[in-house]
């Protein structure tokens, strides 16, 4: 072997430094003192290692705590006849002998040093370390050390031994299976861990209790409860001894009226009976009011109304059916505060069209405020009364319900005369201006559309109609 510096020979018997053996920091100040890298099979000889170490302030190892820390920190190897370190590596030595409080003398430290932790025990509890499982933990952990004779832990390392040794007898018992003793720290209701809390045996009422509880598993002989369970057991208990007796409330006081009926108590579906639309809308007031007028039918509050008998006018049907003559005193309350309203909400004022609701103008003309608008804009060069929106709207009406000259002169709080002369003059400019006769070209005519269809089709399709439009349907084909 030849050395890495001066290339001497180095006999097998000579001391000499091989790099493989180096730390990364000897190897750097190696080869920045030669000027080349250095591989990891060379060596050194003693005299050319010295030379290096002295120019990096290198520092012998002297016996004491720093030589057996750093002879444990390089373990498995030793540290060699006059091995060097630098002053780095001795310095960090030192300040870790400071910190851990590591004791020089070994006699010393064998009392009054861990021997786990190697800290000082001078102002702390200490723990001898008796034989048994701890001890063998102990030294399992600071192995390749040995405890020495009559040495000392902390009180910390003793607590960390012991834990130890009771998770690895945890670990051994739960691989053997479950034993007794671990089934009976188990809540026998809840199956909740008992540990470090309150418990109570299942014995008499009580058990029965849980076994009815927990049935078709079986209620251990021995068996514990948690304090939740165990109270919630007698809760039981006593509820099912308890005899609780229930006020009887008469009641609520009704009446029988034989002239007046009302809809069942119910907005799961349509008021009409037999009716399988799904559509639920809330029944409109005016309509309530209407029905509630001529059939003397009320309509509950909470009463809905699918969208084919929202449309109707003839209600007529309803008397085919029965209803409920038993009223409330909530519902004769609510059927008379409906039916003494202000009259005027049921008047229709034409001149005033924003006064009126959207769909009772619909429900008494057929038709919208718009159309009406269209209607009145193109006869209206024919009509030769004043109130021309008037005449209009009572001829719509008449056409819709086919009520008689006395009731819409009712409604319209007009005479019987004026509503025979207005429906005559809508008559004749609507005849003017829809109709299939001979084109004038004078006048734009809008014809009618009815030619080509037959009155039972036109009947079919207009159910929502009443029977007055359709009589004047049948007048427009006699025409035709």
């Amino acid at each position: 072997m030849a050395c890495l510096q001066c290339t001497s020979v180095i006999d097998e018997n000579e001391q000499y430094y091989a790099t493989d053996d180096m730390g990364p920091e000897i190897i750097s100040v190696i080869e920045r003192y030669l000027g080349h890298l250095v591989d990891g099979n060379e060596v050194m000889c003693s005299q050319c290692f010295g030379i290096i170490m002295q120019e990096r302030r290198a520092h012998s190892i002297p016996e004491g705590a720093e030589r057996q820390y750093i002879a444990e920190t390089i373990a498995p190897r030793e540290i060699p006849e006059g091995g060097l370190i630098c002053f780095a590596c001795w310095v960090h030595t030192r300040r870790t002998i400071q910190q851990q409080g590591i004791i020089a003398a070994p006699a010393v430290m064998n009392m009054n040093a861990c021997v786990w932790c190697r800290r000082s025990l001078a102002q702390t509890r200490s723990h001898s370390i008796p034989e048994g499982p701890e001890r063998t933990i102990i030294t399992q952990t600071i192995y390749p050390r040995e405890i020495p004779p009559g040495g000392l832990v902390c009180y910390a390392c003793w607590v960390a031994a012991r834990r130890n040794v009771e998770h690895a007898t945890r670990v051994e018992d739960n691989r053997q299976g479950p034993s007794n003793l671990h089934q009976d720290s188990m809540c026998a209701w809840c199956r909740m861990s008992l540990h470090r809390r309150r418990t109570h045996v299942a014995s008499g009422p009580v058990r029965d209790e849980v076994a009815a509880r927990i049935y078709p598993n079986e209620l251990p002989e021995h068996a514990l409860l948690c304090s939740n369970c165990w109270t919630r057991a007698h809760e039981n208990i006593e509820m099912e001894q308890e005899v609780v007796q229930f006020d009887i409330q008469p009641p609520s006081a009704s009446i029988t009226l034989d002239g007046f009926t009302h809809t069942t108590q119910t907005s799961t579906h349509c008021f009409v009976p037999a009716c399988n639309n799904v559509e639920r809308n809330r029944v409109p007031e005016y309509l309530r009011r209407i029905i509630l007028k001529s059939e003397k039918i009320f309509v509950t509050e909470n009463a809905r109304v699918c969208n084919e008998h929202k449309c109707l006018y003839n209600w007529e049907f309803l008397d085919q059916h029965q209803f409920s003559n038993t009223f409330t005193k909530n519902e004769i309350e609510s059927m008379l505060k409906l039916s003494i309203q202000d009259n005027e909400i049921n008047q229709l004022d034409f001149n005033n069209m924003s006064s009126i609701d959207e769909g009772l103008f619909k429900f008494w003309t057929g038709i919208t405020k718009d159309n009406f608008i269209n209607i009145l804009n193109v006869i209206s060069p024919a009509l030769t009364c004043k109130n021309q929106k008037i005449a209009l709207g009572i001829y719509l009406v008449k056409a819709r319900t086919g009520d008689s000259h006395e009731r819409i002169a009712s409604l319209f709080h007009l005479t019987k005369s004026s509503i025979t002369r207005l429906l005559r003059v809508a008559k004749e400019a609507l005849l003017r201006y829809f109709s299939n006769g001979p084109r004038d070209t004078s006048k734009r005519n809008y014809y009618s559309a009815l030619r080509h269809i037959f009155k039972s089709k036109v009947i079919l399709r207009s159910r929502f109609l009443g029977i007055g439009f359709q009589r004047e349907i049948s007048k427009f084909e006699e025409m035709c």
